[in-house]
């Protein structure tokens, strides 16, 4: 019951919210803040998760490349970008690694980190994303992008671990 009413008051404290159906806002957002995407046009056909605080962006998921076998979908890339920390809630982390296993059904997500961005290969490696491999010149057309992938099975543990962590049991 204690540690209900703390996570409640993480939650009131945390005053961020999740943008759904707004996907060209999240994704020039995200466009944006990549400054390696030229554009909307370069997602292809996506759709968005975005992360408001004060009625501003300041994070975004954006999925695309959706590869299926027949009409069967079994991956799609996910980019993503934050111009603040404040995104960074268990509840948060939850609803952007659900949406394509839990909602879509997916098997694995595939995502595309610029080499040098050191921030960003730990968090993801944190959350369960597995190195897979280095593109060469993939990233801009004259830097590597290093290639991580999780699995559904790997989503199901981070997501359990981040519920444990948000209701106190570890």
């Amino acid at each position: 019951m204690e540690s209900d009413r703390l996570h409640d008051r993480a939650y009131r404290n945390d005053m961020t919210s999740l943008v759904y159906g707004q996907d060209d806002r999240v994704g020039k957002f995200v466009a944006q803040g990549l400054h390696d995407v030229s554009g909307l046009e370069d997602f292809g056909k996506f759709v968005t998760i975005g992360i408001e605080k004060d009625g501003e962006i300041v994070a975004g998921a954006v999925y695309n490349n959706i590869r299926s076998n027949g009409d069967i979908p079994f991956d799609m890339n996910i980019a993503f970008y934050a111009s603040s920390p404040a995104w960074a809630t268990r509840s948060n982390m939850e609803a952007i690694l659900g949406y394509p296993f839990q909602y879509l059904k997916l098997k694995r997500i595939t995502a595309l980190v610029k080499k040098s961005n050191k921030k960003v290969k730990k968090l993801i490696s944190s959350l369960g994303f597995q190195y897979e491999g280095k593109a060469r010149n993939a990233w801009d057309g004259e830097n590597d992008a290093y290639i991580y992938g999780m699995l559904k099975e790997e989503a199901e543990m981070c997501l359990d671990n981040l519920k444990e962590n948000s209701h106190g049991r570890r």
